[in-house]
C-alpha cells in the first residue's frame, strides 16, 4: 500500500482527506479542492448515487448547474396537549358533542353532559412534559456543542376548555354550514347536570351538577402547571381564544292536548384557550435544560472514542447520499427524507425516496453498540446526547471537506430528520 502526502498548492498546508469526501478544503488558506471519482458504472452497481439517479426518467444535460441554498423555517415538532379526543384531529372538524377534559382529576364534558370520575385516567399534562424533554435536550446540546441556534415550532396547549350556549332559541337542529357565529351570544351556563329535558336545569334525578366555582378551580391549577413547565425550558406562547364547532341540543318540546305542536333546540360550543408555543434555541439554554449533574454527563458521552467511530460511519452515508442528490437534482413530485436515530442496541441511519407521495426506494444501516464492546441504551439522556454527538461532529467533517452540509430539518418519535443546506438546479440555454 503506497501512503501519498497531500498538501495545499497555495500555501502548502497538509491537507486531511476524508475517503468519502468529494472536496477538501485547507484548514490554514481556505482554499477548495475538488476531488474527481470514477463514474459509477452504467448498470448501477457502484452504488447508491447510481440507484437516487435512476429516478430522473431520462439523461439530463444542462449547461450548468447551480447551488440554491435551502429555505430555512422553524422545525416543527408537532407537540399537542389536548383532550384525549383531539389529539389527532383537525379542530375545524370537531363538535362540542365530542369533547372530553384531559387529566387525571378532571371534570368530562360532553356539551350538556358532564361528570367527574374517580377512576384512573391518563394525566396528559405529564405526558406532554415527558415529550418535551427528548427534544429539548437534543437541541440545546446539539446547539451547544455547534455554536448553532435552532427556532423550534414546539406545538399546542389546549386549555381552560368551557361548554358555553347561544342564547338564541332554534326550531330546528342548527347546522354548521348555515349557522352565523356571534361570540356575543354565547354564555356559559353556572352549572351542568345529566339527562333532563333543559340540560341547564336540575330536574327529577339528574345526577349531581358540576358548578362553575369549581371548574376554575381545576383550570387555574391546570393553567399553572402549564405555565411551569413551559417556564421550565423557556418556552414562548402566543394565546388565541378558539371555539369548536356548534352542536345542537333538542332541549325542550312544546305539547297541545298531547300533540308536539314545536321543538326547541339550543346551539353549544367549546371555548378554549389555544396556546401555540415556540422556542429559539441557544448554546446557553443547555445550562437551564439539564442540571449541572445532567450536562457533564451528556457532555462526557462525547469523550468516548467509539463516538468518533461512529460519526464517521454515519458521516460516510451522508456524504454518499449527498452526493446522490446533488447529482440527481430536484424533481416535482420527488422528495428525498434522511434520518438517523438510535434504537438503543446501535445507531441507525435511513434514507427514503417518496415519488408524489408514494415510498418508491429506501435504504438503511445500522451502526450496532457492541461492535464497540459498548453496552445497550436504555437512558434517554444518553441516547439524545450520543445523536447530539454524532450530528456535532459531521458538523465538523463538513466544514472540512467543504461539502454543501447538512441541517436539522425534523424531530419525530426518537428520528432527528436532517436535508441538505443546498440544492442543485440544472440552468438551460434558451432557444432565442
Amino acid at each position: 500500500m503506497e501512503i501519498k502526502r497531500m498538501q495545499c498548492a497555495g500555501c502548502g498546508a497538509p491537507l486531511e482527506v476524508w475517503p468519502w469526501s468529494s472536496r477538501i478544503q485547507c484548514p490554514s488558506c481556505g482554499a477548495v479542492y475538488y476531488v474527481e471519482k470514477d463514474q459509477p458504472a452504467a448498470n448501477g452497481a457502484a452504488g447508491r448515487p447510481q440507484r437516487n439517479r435512476a429516478l430522473n426518467e431520462a439523461p439530463d444535460n444542462p449547461a450548468a448547474v447551480v447551488l440554491v441554498p435551502r429555505e430555512k423555517g422553524r422545525i416543527d415538532l408537532g407537540l399537542r396537549y389536548a383532550p384525549a379526543w383531539w389529539y389527532d384531529r383537525d379542530l375545524s372538524h370537531i363538535s362540542s358533542g365530542e369533547i372530553r377534559s384531559c387529566s387525571s382529576d378532571a371534570v368530562e364534558f360532553e356539551y350538556n353532559k358532564p361528570y367527574y370520575t374517580s377512576g384512573p385516567r391518563n394525566d396528559l399534562m405529564k405526558k406532554f412534559g415527558d415529550d418535551l424533554v427528548m427534544p429539548m435536550r437534543f437541541f440545546s446540546l446539539l446547539s451547544r456543542l455547534t455554536g448553532e441556534r435552532f427556532g423550534i415550532d414546539v406545538g399546542t396547549m389546549y386549555l381552560d376548555i368551557r361548554p358555553v350556549y347561544d342564547r338564541q332559541v332554534y326550531s330546528a337542529p342548527v347546522y354548521e354550514m348555515d349557522y352565523v357565529f356571534d361570540a356575543g351570544r354565547l354564555t356559559e351556563p353556572d352549572s351542568y347536570f345529566l339527562s333532563g329535558r333543559d340540560s341547564l336545569r336540575r330536574r327529577g334525578d339528574d345526577a349531581k351538577g358540576v358548578d362553575r366555582a369549581a371548574r376554575d378551580r381545576f383550570y387555574s391549577a391546570q393553567i399553572e402547571r402549564a405555565s411551569a413547565l413551559l417556564k421550565r425550558y423557556g418556552i414562548d406562547h402566543r394565546e388565541e381564544i378558539r371555539y369548536s364547532a356548534p352542536s345542537s341540543e333538542l332541549f325542550d318540546t312544546v305539547l297541545l292536548f298531547g300533540r308536539k305542536i314545536k321543538d326547541k333546540y339550543r346551539v353549544w360550543h367549546m371555548r378554549f384557550r389555544d396556546w401555540r408555543l415556540f422556542k429559539d434555541v441557544r448554546p446557553e439554554d443547555a445550562d437551564t435544560v439539564f442540571t449541572p449533574e445532567e450536562l457533564q454527563k451528556a457532555l462526557r458521552i462525547g469523550d468516548n472514542e467509539c463516538v468518533e467511530a461512529i460519526a464517521q460511519t454515519i458521516y460516510k452515508e451522508m456524504a454518499a447520499e449527498e452526493e446522490a442528490e446533488l447529482s440527481a437534482r430536484e424533481k416535482d413530485g420527488i422528495k428525498y427524507q434522511t434520518s438517523i436515530r438510535t434504537d438503543g442496541k446501535g445507531v441507525i441511519y435511513s434514507r427514503n425516496i417518496f415519488r408524489n407521495g408514494t415510498l418508491s426506494n429506501c435504504y438503511s444501516k445500522k451502526v450496532s453498540f457492541n461492535e464497540y464492546g459498548m453496552k445497550d441504551i436504555d437512558d434517554p439522556l444518553i441516547s439524545a446526547a450520543l445523536l447530539a454527538h454524532i450530528l456535532a461532529r459531521c458538523k465538523g467533517y463538513e466544514k472540512q471537506s467543504g461539502s454543501v452540509g447538512w441541517d436539522v430539518v425534523d424531530l419525530k418519535n426518537g428520528s432527528v430528520y436532517i436535508g441538505l443546506s443546498s440544492m442543485t438546479k440544472g440552468i438551460y440555454r434558451d432557444w432565442i
